[in-house]
């Protein structure tokens, strides 16, 4: 939605650097608060180094997308498969003319004998 042009690293930079603002707004400071000993600590090459995390990053989460995408697809076969058998379910109790306890007797016993199938 509002991040669809953005790329996931920039997506994640964005969140980084408002979770980084949020725990020094708690801390009492501002987001351009940075000490002269954070800017030390962090060296010349913090930003080769937040990079190279965020590039093994990178392919993490884009495996991540991918899993999730095929779960979804899964989902939505399964919720197709279980309306398809809701319709037919519906329609054989209406041909059988099963009414209240008739139909729950039988749903009982189709329980029963599945879960005696289970491990």
């Amino acid at each position: 939605p509002i991040h669809s042009k953005m790329t996931s690293k920039e997506i994640r930079a964005t969140q980084f650097k408002q979770v980084e603002d949020l725990v020094r707004a708690l801390e009492g400071g501002t987001s351009d608060d940075l000490s002269k000993n954070e800017l030390n600590e962090r060296g010349p090459d913090s930003e080769k180094n937040v990079d190279e995390v965020n590039s093994l990053s990178d392919e993490f989460l884009n495996e991540c997308e991918t899993a999730v995408k095929k779960l979804r697809l899964k989902k939505a076969e399964v919720k197709i498969s279980n309306q398809s058998l809701k319709e037919n379910a519906k329609q054989l109790t209406t041909d059988m003319h099963l009414r209240g306890r008739e139909l729950l007797s039988l749903s009982m016993h189709s329980m029963k004998k599945r879960m005696n199938d289970l491990p």
